[in-house]
């Protein structure tokens, strides 16, 4: 099953906590797919569990599980620091930090990013079909975590079993 919630992505858990439970599910046969500012753009990060690192949508999907044992799949869109070295120029408020944050994350990628994120989706969406077979997260970490579409080696990111420090 692949569920694509129509909600804000900070109330997740109201539709993954009852689609959970409906099934009858545990937590962990759930495979979330987030943003994640704090990674680099293009960088793939799966794990079994989890804190929610700050983002809301997993906030809300822990609520409504009553657990954070859910494997994840966190997708780097950038990260505000790249935009104080000169990296990224996607716009960003002169706000509060957890202004500037949504701005980024709602900001539209730029032109030269757009490949990087075709290239990541991709991959994420071979994950996610993966999981669905019945590949453990084990596996899928040995398999894709060290990917980053940006990297500029000719496979971006390395042979698929390389491992992130």
């Amino acid at each position: 099953m692949l569920a694509k919630p129509n909600t804000y992505v900070n109330l997740s858990g109201d539709v993954a906590g009852p689609l959970v439970r409906a099934a009858g599910l545990a937590p962990d046969s759930l495979f979330v797919v987030v943003d994640d500012l704090n990674l680099p753009l293009g960088r793939i990060r799966i794990r079994p569990s989890g804190s929610t690192g700050g983002h809301n949508g997993l906030k809300s999907i822990e609520q409504a599980l009553c657990s954070d044992a859910y494997p994840r799949l966190r997708l780097g869109i950038g990260r505000l620091a790249e935009r104080d070295l000169g990296v990224s120029t996607r716009p960003v408020s002169s706000g509060s930090a957890g202004e500037d944050a949504a701005d980024f994350v709602l900001a539209r990628f730029l032109p030269e990013e757009r490949e990087v994120l075709r290239s990541v989706v991709e991959r994420c969406a071979d994950v996610a079909t993966q999981w669905c077979a019945g590949t453990s997260v084990e596996t899928l970490m040995e398999l894709h975590n060290g990917f980053c579409a940006s990297d500029s080696s000719p496979d971006r990111g390395g042979s698929p079993g390389d491992r992130e420090s």
